[in-house]
């Protein structure tokens, strides 16, 4: 059973929760699905994992498994970002891109 107040706080945060997706448009898919913040997960993750934020540290702040990352996210490799993530390592210079012959 929810007090008064218990349900005045529910209305608030969900409006103030929903209140950055109608700013921004994003209330509804291009299907017309409404979104909810937890659409953003994804997103989230995704982003983490390219910016070669390590499994078992994303596992834990998101609050799931290292096995539930690999198998929704093992697409996303730290390999595609090695450059970032070795910078400033001694001894680690990124390879430059091939220039193109001059005639």
């Amino acid at each position: 059973m929810v007090s008064h107040h218990g349900l005045q706080f529910c209305l608030d945060h969900e409006q103030h929760r929903h209140a950055p997706l109608a700013e921004s448009g994003l209330t509804h898919s291009s299907s017309g699905s409404r979104r909810s913040t937890y659409c953003f997960r994804h997103t989230y993750a995704t982003f983490r994992l390219t910016e070669g934020v390590d499994v078992y540290f994303l596992a834990k702040q998101m609050g799931t498994s290292v096995k539930m990352i690999e198998d929704h996210y093992g697409h996303i490799t730290p390999v595609k970002n090695a450059d970032r993530i070795l910078q400033g390592l001694p001894g680690w210079e990124p390879m430059a891109p091939p220039q193109p012959e001059s005639r």
